[in-house]
């Protein structure tokens, strides 16, 4: 966005260097996408205090709205129609720590306060706080039970898809138990 920064009251060039005493100032662009609206669908609340929400998602459910469904459970704090939660990502995806694909299940963890929200997110990219997936296959394995371990990331022609990734510079560290 052509004048979103202005250094000392002017329009900035990518390529000026900031200088002690300079006044900052950057307008960020309007949002693309209308904000989501809170709407109170049934949800499998395992757990839930001031600090934060467990819930069981079930399959076929998307974790944060898709631009085109703006659909929602939980607002930011400025929102008195439902639980609040944490602003940190913004009024598009409130309280959201980590997610899961829409069509897998299980467990996650909405934070309905910044601090929590820090907190939680920190133990996930620290990895003190476990995720562990278990997958469906097809074929012949021959064994009861296994590991695959490897970077997944998303396939390099579909980009819905996750895949073991063939080179260490796409995707993150994971683990598939595989029973």
């Amino acid at each position: 966005m052509r004048g979103g920064v202005l250094v000392n009251g002017k329009p900035a060039k990518a390529s000026y260097h900031v200088r002690h005493g300079d006044h900052i100032r950057v307008t960020p662009p309007a949002p693309t996408h209308p904000d989501p609206v809170p709407e109170d669908i049934p949800l499998d609340v395992l757990y839930e205090d001031e600090f934060l929400a467990v819930v069981n998602k079930p399959a076929d459910m998307v974790v944060h709205p898709a631009k085109a469904t703006g659909r929602a459970r939980w607002s930011t704090p400025s929102a008195s129609t439902s639980p609040s939660s944490s602003d940190l990502n913004g009024d598009y995806r409130p309280g959201i720590v980590h997610r899961l694909d829409r069509d897998t299940s299980g467990v996650i963890i909405i934070a309905k306060q910044d601090v929590a929200h820090r907190d939680l997110s920190m133990q996930f990219e620290t990895r003190k706080i476990f995720k562990e997936y278990i997958a469906l296959t097809a074929g012949v394995l021959d064994r009861d039970s296994d590991y695959i371990e490897g970077r997944i990331g998303h396939h390099k022609h579909d980009r819905i898809k996750m895949t073991i990734a063939d080179d260490r510079g796409r995707g993150r560290a994971g683990r598939v138990q595989l029973l």
